[in-house]
């Protein structure tokens, strides 16, 4: 009989034990999934709206460098005027493919940090050519001593005033808080990474098996799936609701246009993890499964 209650008793331990882990597994395992979370949320930011190359594709599509190309040769040709320059030379001052390629340097400027985000002294450069050719396509000589005096002065006003018109203090504030942001995400993401590797293999101290792990880490992949799905569909109803035109003023380019596109570039980012997440948490879940069987 004694032996008996001995043999109970150990039994009672062994299961108490197997018990205990499970749970301790499974507050791993919902740690992990927020570290899993967080760390594809922060990367899908990363390689996003953080990507200087994902945004500068996203910024120079043509409809927007159209609208850019229009406001700022009506801003040129009304400057002009007040130099005395003549009508037929006011017209288009920058070309399409200029602007798109001022507006790609921008964007890399502003995501180095730099202060000044349009290079104006480049602007300026292009104005002149143009002036000139325009100029020598209506038969006026550009040696003509008024005609150098006009463009000389309008291109010594354009300095400043480009500088005002495109790099605007505000402007420069919000590419700020946008590489101050960047820096944020990038360490959050990090230490999420940091955690996630860490509860990993906590988790499969704790369980002491391959395909105990594996169910667990299924789980884990499971829930960062759907977490994921839930952000995205938030985010998109948020950017939906929301006038970005209202909030940051007056603005060249349709901003909530150009919202719902980097909106699209975040969701179809977090999709591609999420699928990926769900491979992972399909082929754990089944193999821990099969093996506990």
């Amino acid at each position: 009989m004694e032996l008996s209650r001995k043999n109970n008793g150990s039994h009672f331990s062994a299961a108490k034990i197997k018990k205990r882990s499970h749970s301790t597994s499974r507050m791993v395992t919902f740690f992990l999934l927020l570290a899993l979370f967080v760390s594809s949320f922060c990367y899908t930011l990363k390689v996003t709206i953080f990507s200087a190359n994902q945004v500068s594709q996203t910024l120079t599509q043509d409809k927007y460098v159209k609208q850019l190309h229009s406001s700022l040769n009506d801003y040129l040709a009304s400057l002009a005027k007040q130099y005395s320059i003549p009508t037929a030379l006011t017209q288009n001052l920058l070309t399409n493919s200029q602007v798109k390629s001022d507006l790609k340097t921008a964007v890399e400027n502003a995501y180095a940090d730099k202060t000044a985000i349009f290079d104006t002294n480049t602007i300026q450069s292009q104005v002149k050519t143009n002036l000139d050719a325009k100029a020598q396509s209506i038969g006026l000589s550009t040696d003509n001593l008024i005609y150098q005096t006009a463009q000389s002065t309008l291109l010594s006003g354009l300095n400043g005033s480009l500088d005002q018109a495109l790099n605007s203090q505000t402007l420069q504030q919000k590419v700020q808080q946008l590489n101050s942001a960047h820096k944020i995400n990038s360490l959050i993401l990090l230490v999420a990474l940091g955690f996630s590797l860490l509860l990993l293999v906590l988790l499969i101290v704790v369980e002491r098996n391959l395909f105990g792990w594996l169910h667990y880490l299924g789980v884990a992949a499971a829930y960062t799936a759907i977490l994921l799905l839930a952000v995205s569909f938030l985010l998109k109803q948020i950017v939906a609701n929301l006038d970005f035109a209202q909030l940051s003023g007056q603005a060249s380019i349709d901003l909530n246009d150009l919202a719902n596109s980097i909106t699209q570039l975040v969701v179809s980012q977090a999709n591609q993890l999420m699928i990926v997440w769900l491979v992972v948490a399909v082929a754990g879940i089944t193999v821990g499964f099969l093996r506990r069987r």
